[in-house]
């Protein structure tokens, strides 16, 4: 992993970018579910070429894991 990468999501928005305009629009969050559609929603104004999952299954023999957020660039 580039140190570009370790300090983007999916190698293309900054993260302290995204978190930076997460707390200028949304100070508080009244639920896991709201704090991640705040971030998926900013991330996408951010860097529209960044797709973004919400609880993504894993599934997995004999029982099924969510996966709170999948990000992936359209560019890979």
């Amino acid at each position: 992993m580039t140190s570009r990468a370790a300090g983007s999501i999916a190698g293309q928005a900054p993260l302290h970018e995204v978190m930076a305009r997460l707390r200028g629009h949304r100070p508080v969050f009244h639920s896991e579910a709201d704090l991640q559609h705040g971030f998926a929603r900013v991330l996408w104004e951010t860097a529209p070429e960044v797709e973004s999952r919400l609880e993504v299954p894993q599934r997995r023999p004999g029982r099924a894991e969510y996966l709170d957020l999948r990000t992936a660039s359209r560019s890979c």
